[in-house]
């Protein structure tokens, strides 16, 4: 994937222009990749836009070098030795954590990095790339993000796409419009404006599952709420609980009868329909279930069709997501079934932050809903 070696690159070349510079570690999503860099404070309050361009000029070079990339594997104390050695003791110790013994090292003639094997030859195999962004997420860390592309048409398209994206940014917004703003763990702290939809969320989720007849239990969010659910089922003989928790997202169990199983889940799946016209984005459902399954004849007999679907024998699942203006996938709601058990569990808000970030970019600020 291009997204590695640009990644490898973009490292080689902050040491290359930073040679005081700490590795941490990098990242690739659907849209790009990002790497994260120790710097003592003075070359930190010292980074810029030029800077940023500095950094692509660099790696451009290194791309026209077209250097050898070379794969190596060592053994995990091995690796972590080895990287101590190259004056890089973040990944040693990251290299310790791994819970393989084998671990991948990408080599750059004098640079090396913890990352999954690349599979090109040389630097000169990125063709497009951009650097996006910067930022300071935590004191000393400098975080650096952009894309690459097997082509220049591809990059300028996206591009494109980027700039309009960067306008509804809901991270952005959210900050300029007071939606929230960031606590010390880079947490959302909520204003009114924020806790305003959160409210609306709340009395969408608690209407429905009081009018379904689901007992509303409080959970702490660091607990396992799934399993104290079914504790709770057994204990209190109960059918139905719910849980709702502004971090940790919402949970519902039902128990169900054979013969009621697919009763229980077209009811869930009515409500999540009528729920989901309320909001102006797009929404799709990915199936991960068996062929035959009850889950997919729910589906099925509402007439909804998966954009995609992947047969599992273990899980029986159906999620909801969208795409923010970036083009990364969004994951909003989901339903599983046990079916030897009968257990359906469902979450309308299985995150609560991402239905809040995409009301937010789409500028939703209320929204009414009618309980069937």
């Amino acid at each position: 994937m291009f997204f590695h070696l640009a990644k490898e690159i973009l490292a080689l070349a902050v040491l290359e222009l930073f040679p005081t510079a700490q590795l941490i570690g990098g990242e690739v999503d659907e849209i790009g990749f990002s790497y994260d860099f120790a710097l003592p404070d003075k070359t930190l309050s010292l980074f810029g836009p030029k800077e940023l361009e500095l950094l692509e000029e660099k790696m451009r070079k290194i791309v026209y070098e077209k250097r050898p990339i070379k794969n190596l594997e060592m053994m995990r104390e091995n690796a972590s030795l080895y990287l101590e050695h190259l004056k890089q003791p973040i990944l040693a110790e990251q290299a310790l954590e791994y819970s393989k013994n084998i671990l991948s090292i990408v080599q750059i003639g004098p640079f090396n990095d913890l990352c999954p094997e690349i599979e090109f030859v040389s630097t000169g195999d990125l063709k497009a790339f951009k650097l996006l962004k910067f930022e300071i997420p935590h004191a000393q860390i400098l975080r650096i993000s952009g894309t690459a592309f097997e082509d220049k048409k591809l990059l300028k398209d996206y591009l494109k796409k980027y700039k309009k994206a960067c306008k509804t940014d809901p991270y952005r917004i959210g900050l300029e419009q007071n939606y929230f703003f960031y606590g010390p763990e880079q947490e959302w702290i909520y204003l009114p404006k924020a806790e305003s939809l959160l409210w609306q969320f709340t009395n969408l989720w608690r209407e429905w599952h009081v009018a379904q007849n689901f007992g509303l239990i409080s959970i702490p969010q660091h607990l396992d709420r799934k399993e104290i659910q079914r504790v709770i089922l057994q204990k209190k003989q109960l059918t139905k609980v719910a849980s709702f928790d502004l971090e940790g997202g919402d949970i519902a169990t039902s128990v169900s009868c054979p013969d009621k199983l697919l009763e229980t889940l077209i009811s869930s799946l009515q409500f999540f329909q009528q729920a989901f016209k309320i909001f102006p984005f797009e929404i799709g459902v990915c199936l991960d279930a068996k062929k035959s399954g009850t889950l997919a004849k729910a589906l099925a007999h509402l007439g909804i069709q998966p954009s995609k679907e992947t047969r599992n024998k273990e899980t029986e699942r159906v999620i909801w997501s969208s795409f923010d203006g970036f083009g990364r996938t969004v994951l909003l709601s989901s339903i599983e079934v046990e079916e030897k058990q009968g257990i359906v569990q469902h979450a309308l808000f299985q995150s609560v932050k991402n239905w809040l970030a995409l009301c937010i970019e789409h500028g939703v600020e209320k929204f009414e809903f009618e309980s069937q």
